[in-house]
């Protein structure tokens, strides 16, 4: 499984984020996104800022990087789905993928 390329700096929008999701359900059988190693034992909020420290702290790549934003974008997905923060459009999107959120 290898995420879109897209150039550095640039934010990925929520279809992109959901064609990594098509890819990875895929290659893996599943829609469990694991939580990449380095970050186990850190905080796993949003902050952006904070990773990037920790980052800075230890020598990861940006592969190692793009895991963690990945996966925080799928336990997103599910906080926003309890939320009853997902529209329509992108929740029939998940369901006909077969990517169970409840």
């Amino acid at each position: 499984f290898t995420f879109t390329k897209k150039p550095v700096g640039y934010q990925k929008s929520w279809d992109d984020r959901f064609e990594d999701l098509v890819s990875f359900g895929r290659v893996h059988g599943h829609f469990n996104v694991p939580c990449p190693d380095f970050a186990k034992d850190g905080d796993h909020s949003n902050n952006n800022d904070a990773n990037a420290s920790k980052a800075n702290n230890v020598d990861f790549d940006e592969a190692e990087m793009e895991k963690l934003r990945f996966y925080k974008w799928v336990t997103k997905l599910r906080y926003d789905y309890k939320n009853a923060r997902l529209t329509k459009n992108r929740l029939d999107k998940l369901n006909e993928i077969g990517f169970h959120i409840g």
